[in-house]
């Protein structure tokens, strides 16, 4: 079983959303990676890749 969250807030102030995923220890930090059979040398390239692009 998975769990998805939101990251953007849907209405001004209080929201349950990003408040639910608070409280289950998911941080605004958090790296999630979902890994099938993938060659590892394609893991590595895509990661580095994703990394550059972000900063």
């Amino acid at each position: 079983m998975s769990e998805s969250f939101q990251t953007q807030a849907i209405h001004a102030g209080y929201d349950p959303l990003v408040n639910g995923r608070i409280a289950a220890g998911v941080s605004d930090n958090l790296i999630r990676l979902s890994i099938g059979l993938e060659d590892v040398n394609d893991l590595i390239a895509d990661l580095d890749q994703a990394i550059a692009a972000a900063y």
